[in-house]
Order: structure tokens, then sequence, then C-alpha cells
């Protein structure tokens, strides 16, 4: 489990979420909630979405290129139903698979 901050690509918006790198089928994953990446007023996915992270005292940009959210979460907000699985690329390098340790995953403030 870590902490991450979602945001928009112009940075007006921003709220921490608890997350977790998964990996489904040998490809890896963003697990979070899915009101995290809904927009409940538009009924639509976030546009933009980009997660920011202090790994060992270096910030990792992710930007998050798909997202996968039950359908009866979007229609009837059940909460049993609030998660999302989102695939996403790094700016850098940054594997988030290689760190040992999940907490050493800080929220950018």
């Amino acid at each position: 489990m870590i902490k991450i901050t979602f945001m928009n690509s112009d940075d007006t918006h921003r709220h921490f979420a608890s997350a977790n790198f998964v990996q489904i089928a040998g490809k890896k994953y963003l697990a979070t909630a899915a009101h995290c990446v809904f927009d409940p007023l538009k009924q639509e996915i976030s546009k933009d979405i980009r997660m920011k992270l202090r790994v060992n005292g270096k910030t990792e940009i992710g930007i998050v290129t798909g997202v996968s959210i039950d359908n009866r979460w979007k229609e009837q907000g059940l909460l049993r139903f609030d998660n999302a699985i989102c695939s996403f690329k790094f700016e850098s390098n940054f594997e988030p698979f290689a760190v040992e340790t999940a907490f050493n995953y800080l929220p950018e403030t």
C-alpha cells in the first residue's frame, strides 16, 4: 500500500490517495479507489490524470494511460465496487516493482 498524489495535467486539482502497484497477467497496474479517478459530476473518467510520488528523495511523475471501473460504481455508486485498475507509464525509467518496500513511497506535497 502506498500513498500517492493524483493531479490533473496543469496541477490545479490534486488529492492524496491510497493505492497499490499490482501485476496482473504479467502487466503492471495501479489499483486505487474509483472515486479517485472518476468524476461523478461529469459522469466520466477524469481527464489527464497524473500521479506524483517521492521515492528515496526523488520525485517521480506517472501518467495514467487507461482506467477500468466497474459499471455498478459508475451507474449506482455502490461502495463495494469503488475500485479502479489503471494502466500507467512514468516520465522517467522508474520501475515501481524494483523498490523493495512499498513504504518508501510518500505522497508529494
